[in-house]
């Protein structure tokens, strides 16, 4: 290789360090998702899988349904997340839409995002709230590279669905993820600032 060429090597990698270092969204998409399923509940012809998933930053598996139409496919895809709220703010929360849209031929993950954890939001580490939530939106892009793993799924037919607090996550994540063709935000505030104020303050 000539000098030329070694600059040229060495300006590429460098441009490539500095890329990832500007998306803190960036994961590694080659890594094992790690799937593990413990149960598969029948609903008419509708199989719904309870699976866990491994994302970078997470120190336990994320726990999702994977909700399957019968058939061969295709299959439009719907990734869906839970509220913040006093009741089904687990994935629990969409799974009954769920499964009345899989006989319309849509496959769907519904994840547990880390605020499904038992009064969450008051007892979390404020001061690591910049860091989860880089965690959080990087769980959901994980979301979508197990439901692109469904047999029959669309690439090209994706679509979120959020309520409440996760719509500034999935905010974020459509600015770091071009595969959702469609977004919708249920009754979402538009700032992680929005919320900030009504706890501690970090």
């Amino acid at each position: 290789m000539g000098r030329a060429g070694l600059v040229l090597v060495v300006a590429l990698g460098a441009a490539a360090a500095a890329a990832a270092e500007s998306d803190p969204f960036a994961y590694d998409k080659a890594a094992d998702l790690m799937v593990v399923e413990t149960g598969v509940e029948r609903r008419g012809e509708v199989s719904v899988r309870d699976i866990a998933y491994a994302s970078p930053g997470l120190a336990q598996p994320v726990k999702a349904f994977l909700v399957v139409p019968p058939g061969p496919g295709p299959f439009k895809g719907v990734l869906w997340v839970h509220w913040l709220g006093p009741h089904a703010s687990d994935r629990s929360q969409f799974l009954s839409e769920a499964v009345s849209l899989a006989s319309q031929g849509v496959a769907s993950i519904l994840v547990d995002a880390m605020w499904s954890a038992p009064r969450w939001y008051g007892s979390r580490p404020i001061d690591h709230d910049h860091e989860s939530s880089i965690a959080q939106v990087i769980a959901l892009r994980r979301a979508l590279d197990v439901l692109e793993t469904v047999p029959g799924v669309d690439r090209s037919r994706i679509g979120f669905v959020g309520h409440d607090y996760v719509g500034m996550y999935g905010m974020l994540m459509g600015g770091a993820d071009g595969r959702p063709r469609t977004y919708v935000f249920v009754a979402c505030a538009p700032s992680l600032s929005d919320w900030a104020f009504f706890g501690a303050q970090p």
